[in-house]
């Protein structure tokens, strides 16, 4: 599906309208809003696509108040893995921001010197083994990873508008899929195990406002939700060895950033 201006249309399915529902659900403050979309939910089998499409449009209009109009988009066919960049909404440039005190300033320049030391600390540790420098991800193509060149969802987002194409590899293996109830929660078909314990998942949507990002999976079209921050390595340490290393998280999945060099 295109997410050129919108990352829903009537152009998708209604189980990807649905799955976009839950996604989002909880970043909807509107009240009026959250209950549409929790009816909608509960009562999806009955209702028509045109219904829940309604409930979509309310949705994204929260997110994003100011959506153009949508230029041409495929069908619904067409195949999962096409190449996308996500929606950007754009906020105000100027924006009056208050003057800090000379103290303020002090304090924030050590803090930030003292944070870039401990990124520059944990850049120097090997990424978690799980996560090879490169993968062949079939009808996508060679995937590199993208150890620390982005620090932000945000940074990831101006790159996708300038033509590069991301995926996030996520580590789950059989177990994680079962104890997590990796189908259940993400309201999709049965899900075993995923090549290389990776699911692969393609960025659809970023709003600017909220410094938020999604991604669906290009194996089971789960929606996956990541923050602006969730791009920064943490350490980590292997308990049976204690050998340091460095890995992307976000609510607790594990992932590494990827950026396609080889298409299939």
């Amino acid at each position: 599906m295109s997410t050129k201006n919108v990352m829903v249309t009537t152009k998708n399915t209604k189980d990807e309208m649905l799955r976009f529902l839950e996604a989002v659900k909880p970043d909807i403050k509107d009240k009026t809003i959250q209950k549409k979309i929790q009816y909608t939910l509960d009562n999806a089998a009955s209702l028509k696509k045109n219904e829940v499409f309604n409930t979509v449009e309310q949705a994204q209009s929260f997110l994003m108040p100011t959506i153009p109009e949508v230029a041409d988009e495929p069908t619904e066919n067409e195949v999962k893995t096409t190449k996308k960049k996500p929606t950007v909404k754009k906020t105000v440039e100027n924006a009056v921001k208050p003057k800090a005190t000379k103290t303020a300033k002090t304090k924030a320049s050590e803090t930030k010197a003292s944070a870039v030391q401990t990124a520059e600390q944990i850049g120097m540790l090997p990424v978690a083994k799980m996560f090879p420098e490169e993968l062949k991800v079939e009808n996508l193509g060679t995937l590199k990873r993208a150890d620390d060149s982005y620090k932000t969802m945000e940074d990831v987002a101006k790159a996708l508008e300038d033509g590069k194409q991301f995926y996030f590899a996520c580590y789950w293996t059989a177990r994680h899929i079962k104890e997590y109830q990796y189908c259940a929660v993400h309201n999709v078909d049965t899900v075993k195990k995923f090549p290389n314990d990776l699911d692969i998942l393609e960025p659809v949507y970023f709003c600017e406002n909220l410094k938020r990002m999604w991604a669906n999976s290009v194996y089971s079209e789960a929606m996956f939700r990541f923050e602006n921050e969730d791009i920064t390595h943490i350490e980590d340490t292997n308990p049976y060895t204690d050998d340091k290393f460095r890995v992307r998280v976000s609510n607790g999945m594990e992932f590494e950033l990827y950026e396609l060099t080889t298409e299939d």
